[in-house]
């Protein structure tokens, strides 16, 4: 202050100074006197006030002249544009104040009125930093002196200027000082600050002024209820502190005007899809956003096309803590939406209603600043909570969350192999199925399914649905947290106190919390799978669980919960709901059951320019579009609010009770819902109640239904009966299916998890154990070998050769059936080869025994043969030389055999090098160079080249890649592709993956009587009972039966879904019939002839059919005399029945090999007469 104007005020009469801080202040507010009984207007000294203005602090100075003047108090007059001034008392028995200085220090007067503007405090999920915002359009009630104070509308202009209006409470009070209009005009002038009272009589008001802002106007209900209730009032209202502005952002407390910031006006349905709001307040032009979008786009662009960018670049981006689009989901949505939009269909491309078009991100519109009033007049901004903004938010995030989830999902199955990798995602990927351990999990170590950049996990969108989940645990666990606060829940209040229709907003807030906390990241993300090790996150919803159990669960004492559900032991559910004769709101938000049950009486849904909240609105548009049913339009929609609060409870029973909890916890969370819906539609549902059969007089009530917690039936369906009957106007059966012998069809079946693959092979390890020559170790050994020589020399005509003319005898006969398939030139030289090892075998065999024994001329003769001088070599050069002085016929077939081998091992080596299969490559390699060494070399090289031979070749036919190798290598998602150009087509792909993996086998066994009856009766129920069937047998079908009676039973097992109904099962059975022997020179059956057989029943079911036969008494073989044995013959394909009637399908299983193309000869494959036996599976069956 001035040393000047000091002195000036110091020397003047005794005054009142009213000290107003800020400068430039608009017309609207002045100072109105009273007496100190309020009774007496005071106009003469109302008008002689002097302002002048006050440069430290900055603020206007009003004084009055007090000389002689009594005490008075102070009210706050503010202009109106309808009606009368607005008065509210501002100080209570003022007098004269001496004026307020000091040399060094800034000092108030006595009496300061602080002028703000109000900022809404928003805690940052990116950085944890306090941001102000500019306040959103609605309501800021102050409390003061022990009453509600002023009620002042808030919004901003379209020229960028806050617009303050009051509502004068005074009008809407009744004679007793009660609140009784709902709907209060804001008739005060527009004003772009308000005047709150900051220091009375020397003294700050520290916690007297509390604020609240909603964004709906407070019922009449609710106001009586906060102005005589403190409890209420501390519970809502906030205490803020007007002394000095800080520097820092502090809630209920000022911040300076230096410190506004440039913030345009807020846009709710905006910032709700973002993270971060103040990006979008905060930047006036709107390019951050828009930046930001861009970097979304671009991060789903690079999801979507894999690859190192995909990995390296957007992925690891994403998980960075100082990521730009950290926390950040509703961008992302709409990026991964565009990204999507390409390979949607035309037709299925839907078009916004009006009023719901998606912002432009791309282009945003910049704004004006709406604080630079206040900062250029040093109006300060007064911080004050939003809980109900922060609430809609974390609501928005965690619904926005789901929808991009939900987008990544949609972009996966429009992949072109997205049926595969589903495929490879629930068969190969997981460690465990079933329980049990996954033999195909080695396959995920392959580098096709274990780089994150390639196909099969950009077609699974593993690296976005890894950030999809991040975001989701994170936005709906701060909703848990938020929801589950009491002062959130009290927030509420101000929807569940409204009338009519707009006390409807709480109950459609609450369910939709309510059904964001129940949703299950691991349901709703079809590709997750607990079994599949991964270091990627799935979101863990405990949080939510809890949070939401505690909110609906009878019992609790969450002050939600007292506004969704009425009170049980007011209302037990055991008897019908009674309404109250008479119901007053108390403005606490408890449950009205009474208001609810009028409002579904409404016939069409209320006008929505009449509605305050967003919610209700959208409810009363959507049930305008609805066609009137059982219930009217305004009920129907009522209903589903209360059905999804219901269901939400439903969801989240299934998700954290065991099977044998689940009942006692079910009447728990199931009650308050049953009430709340009971109450609200009164008419329809009032009378129902929930009892115990056994109470119930069954003549005088009706079952309308009954749900099976642990089943999950509700009315005596399941969810997929429901949904089924919901599509297609009838009920779909699942279980057994039987077809009669003349091919009649009874039933259908269902599609299951497919049974497991049993691991075959072990690993083998050997080792060689040493010891000294003269240790006692090795004299043990000697012992041993002495007492156990006459068991070597018993069984030594067992040895190598004699295995070896078996082994290529067997060798032989395989190349001979595979040359039948089909004549190349590998199969003939595989099929020679065979001859030589053979012929070779048998001569060394020959050799082998004349040396030793007496043998017949036959073998003497061959031995002479082998050892048959051919050509006596000279050794004349030096190329002689490299071969023996004479040369045997042995020596020859020997050579022979070893060219061909070196020869069939290089064409394996050189077909596993094209087939990518490098390890068996190499294998058969060193086998070839073994084969080579053999023939060349002599001695220990030849021994070395032996051993390579030998290794090189076992080694080869283990590491030899098998069918679905193959497939990952060659196929959609394998980095070897181009071998199989067939394997790069979707449909063929699935199909060639689903043959794989169908794993069918045969089996068969005998029907025991007990199982035949059980079996005979469940046909004769099923065919004696009415149904719209015409192919009634009854009881001269089973008849039929009994004169071919049933004993065995042909089973064909495989994991394909829909055998025997959309996949055709052509089975050829034939019963052999053949001598049986039991002699000491030999003992087995051998087939005499064969009966092609029709089944006499036929049962399908679930990944099974089965094929019902008659085996006829066998004879049993005694000494010399034979019998008589019966066995089965089982040739079984399935082929893929035609969408299309009268277009052929070739799709048959077992399916070709992944490396071989479909045969184009279709009536070779369906021939079950055909050489070629792989695209049929065979089974001979000894039962």
């Amino acid at each position: 202050m001035s040393q000047e104007l000091s002195q000036h005020k110091a020397c003047e009469e005794p005054k009142l100074f009213i000290q107003v801080l800020g400068k430039d202040h608009p017309e609207g507010h002045r100072f109105f006197f009273y007496d100190e009984h309020d009774e007496q207007e005071q106009p003469g000294l109302t008008d002689a006030v002097e302002e002048e203005d006050l440069p430290e602090p900055v603020s206007r100075i009003h004084s009055w002249e007090w000389e002689a003047e009594p005490n008075r108090n102070v009210w706050l007059e503010i202009a109106s544009e309808e009606g009368d001034t607005i008065r509210v008392p501002l100080f209570a028995g003022v007098g004269q104040t001496p004026w307020q200085e000091h040399e060094r220090d800034t000092v108030f007067q006595q009496y300061v009125v602080q002028p703000i503007v109000p900022l809404a405090l928003w805690q940052s999920l990116v950085d944890d930093a306090s941001h102000a915002l500019p306040s959103r359009p609605g309501y800021l009630y102050i409390h003061y002196r022990g009453a509600l104070w002023r009620e002042i509308e808030v919004s901003v202009s379209e020229a960028d200027e806050w617009q303050f209006k009051d509502v004068d409470l005074a009008k809407h009070r009744d004679k007793s000082d009660a609140f009784v209009d709902d709907r209060r005009s804001a008739t005060g002038q527009s004003l772009t600050e308000i005047w709150l009272p900051a220091r009375r009589a020397s003294s700050w008001l520290s916690g007297e002024v509390k604020v609240a802002f909603s964004d709906v106007q407070w019922s009449a209900a609710r106001l009586n209820c906060l102005e005589n209730d403190s409890t209420e009032v501390n519970q809502r209202f906030q205490s803020v502190s007007l002394q000095s502005p800080s520097e820092r952002v502090v809630s209920g407390q000022l911040l300076a005007a230096e410190q506004l910031v440039p913030q345009r006006q807020r846009t709710p349905c905006l910032e709700l899809q973002i993270a971060h709001p103040p990006l979008w307040v905060e930047d006036l032009s709107g390019s951050a956003v828009s930046s930001l979008y861009q970097h979304a786009l671009g991060e789903q662009q690079s999801f979507d096309k894999g690859g190192p960018e995909a990995v390296n670049g957007a992925w690891n981006e994403a998980n960075r803590d100082a990521s730009p689009l950290k926390r950040e989901v509703g961008l992302r949505a709409a990026a991964a939406d565009v990204v999507c939009q390409a390979y949607r269909p035309s037709s299925t491309s839907t078009q916004p209603e009006q009023g719901e078009e998606p912002p432009n991100w791309e282009e945003l519109p910049d704004g004006g600043d709406v604080l630079e009033d206040a900062r250029q007049r040093h109006i300060p901004g007064l911080i004050i909570n939003d809980p109900l903004f922060e609430l809609r938010h974390a609501l928005s995030q965690m619904q926005l969350s789901q929808n991009y989830l939900s987008i990544l999902l949609e972009r996966c199955a429009a992949q072109p192999h997205y049926r595969s990798a589903i495929m490879v995602q629930k068969r190969i990927m997981p460690e465990y199925i079933g329980g049990e351990s996954n033999p195909l999990r080695s396959l995920a170590s392959n580098q096709a399914l274990k780089y994150l950049g390639g196909e099969f996990h950009t077609s699974v969108a593993t690296l976005a649905r890894d950030v999809a989940h991040r975001l989701w645990e994170f936005h709906q666990t701060r909703l848990a947290e938020l929801i589950g606060n009491s002062a959130y829940q009290r927030a509420l209040v101000d929807y569940f106190s409204l009338e009519e229709s707009d006390y409807l907003s709480g109950f459609c807030l609450a369910e939709q919390c309510f059904t964001a906390l129940s949703l299950d990241p691991k349901r709703v993300d079809i590709l997750v799978d607990e079994a599949i090790p991964t270091l990627f996150h799935t979101a863990n919803a405990a949080t939510a669980q809890r949070t939401l159990v505690s909110l609906l669960e009878e019992g609790s004492t969450a002050p939600l919960h007292a506004m969704c559900f009425p009170d049980s032991e007011a209302h037990p559910v055991d008897q019908p709901f009674v309404l109250p004769e008479e119901e007053s709101n108390d403005g606490t938000g408890r449950f009205r059951a009474k208001a609810l049950a009028d409002e579904s009486k409404r016939g069409d849904p209320p006008d929505t320019e009449n509605l305050q909240t967003v919610e209700v609105s959208l409810l009363a548009a959507a049930a305008r579009l609805n066609a009137i049913g059982e219930l009217n339009r305004w009920s129907g929609a009522m209903d589903n609010v209360f059905g999804r609060i219901a269901l939400s409870g439903k969801s989240i029973l299934s998700q954290v009770a065991d099977q044998g909890e689940r009942t006692a916890m079910a009447a728990r969370i199931y009650m308050p819902p049953f009430n709340a819906s009971r109450g609200a539609l009164h008419t329809l549902l009032g009378d129902l109640t929930f009892q115990p059969t056994g109470n119930m007089d069954m003549n005088h009530f009706v079952l309308l239904g009954v749900e099976d917690v642990q089943s999950g039936m509700t009315f005596g369906l399941d969810s997929a009966d429901r949904n089924y009957i919901a599509r297609n106007g009838h009920r779909q059966f699942y279980g057994d299916i039987y077809r009669t012998s003349s091919g009649e069809q009874i039933g259908s079946t269902n599609q299951g998890r497919l049974p497991s693959i049993k691991n075959i092979g072990e690993a083998r390890e050997v080792r060689f154990i040493f010891a000294p020559i003269d240790s006692d170790a090795a004299e043990m050994v000697r012992q041993g070998r002495e007492r156990i020589g006459f068991t070597e020399r018993a069984i030594g005509t067992t040895r190598l050769p004699y295995l070896m003319v078996a082994f290529q005898a067997m060798n032989l006969g395989q190349s001979a059936a595979v040359i039948k398939s089909g004549e190349d030139l590998k199969k003939i030289s595989s099929l020679v080869a065979a001859l030589f090892d053979l012929g070779l075998a048998t001569l060394n065999l020959s050799d082998y025994i004349t040396r030793r024994y007496q043998a017949y001329q036959f073998v003497i003769s061959t031995s002479q043969f082998s050892q048959k001088i051919v050509i006596s070599n000279g050794q004349a050069n030096l190329f002689s030389r490299m071969f023996p002085r004479l040369i045997t016929a042995n020596w020859i077939v020997a050579r022979v055999a070893g060219v061909m081998a070196a020869v069939t091992m290089a064409w394996e080596a050189m077909e596993r090098f094209k087939e990518g299969d490098m390890d068996a490559a190499v294998a058969y390699g060193f086998a070839a160079v073994g084969a080579a060494m053999v023939l060349v070399f002599s001695g220990p090289v030849g021994w070395v080249g032996l051993a390579l031979l030998v290794g090189g070749a076992v080694t080869g036919i283990m590491l030899t890649d098998g069918p679905l190798e193959q497939w990952v290598k060659h196929g959609p998602f394998g980095d070897q592709r181009g071998v199989a150009p067939w394997l790069e087509e979707p449909e063929e792909a699935y199909y060639r993956l689903q043959g794989i993996l169908a794993n069918i086998t045969i089996t068969a066994r005998r029907v025991p009587p007990q199982e035949r009856d059980a079996l005979m009766n469940q046909l004769g129920n099923t065919h004696n009972r009415p149904t719209p069937t015409s192919f009634l047998m009854g009881q001269m079908w089973q008849e039929h039966l009994q004169q071919r009676p049933i004993n065995t039973v042909i089973e064909v097992k495989s994991s394909l879904p829909g055998m025997g109904v959309e996949l055709q099962d052509v089975a050829i059975i034939k019963r052999l019939e053949g001598k049986t022997y039991n002699t000491p020179a030999f003992s087995g059956w051998v087939k005499e002839s064969e009966t092609q057989i029709t089944p006499i029943l036929t049962q399908l079911s679930v990944h099974t059919i089965r094929y019902f036969v008659y085996t006829p008494e066998g004879k049993h073989a005694l000494g010399a005399q034979t019998g008589t044995g019966y066995r089965w013959e089982a040739r079984v394909q399935f082929r893929e029945m035609p969408q299309v009637p009268f277009q052929s399908n070739n799709r048959f299983y077992p399916a070709p090999e992944p490396l071989k193309e479909t045969p184009s000869n279709m009536a070779e494959v369906f021939d079950s007469t055909s050489s070629n036996s792989d695209y049929w599976v065979k089974e001979t069956l000894n039962v």
